[in-house]
């Protein structure tokens, strides 16, 4: 998996639970506690993402961001793909 995906998992773990996750706005500190790549490389991987119009990137006094329904997608698909491999792998 490309490390910008599991970026964008994390974020999509992140999210959830949350009745509307799109309109969630990360801010950097909670990826930088969710992820294990420092913050160069977490926005790196955003910057990444939002190209493919997986997260949304928004500059306020801080750096926020938030999922996109295509980045929910794509989550769910990679992690059904993660599944099914795993599975088949200790089938």
């Amino acid at each position: 998996m490309e490390n910008q995906y599991s970026t964008l998992q994390t974020l999509a773990e992140a999210v959830k639970e949350l009745p509307n996750p799109t309109a969630y706005f990360c801010t950097t500190r909670e990826m930088i506690l969710r992820c294990s790549y420092d913050w160069a490389t977490i926005y790196a991987h955003l910057q990444l993402l939002e190209i493919e119009k997986l997260v949304e990137i928004k500059n306020a006094d801080t750096i926020q961001f938030a999922i996109t329904k295509a980045g929910l997608q794509k989550a769910r698909e990679m992690q059904e793909l993660q599944q099914l491999h795993t599975g088949r792998l200790f089938k």
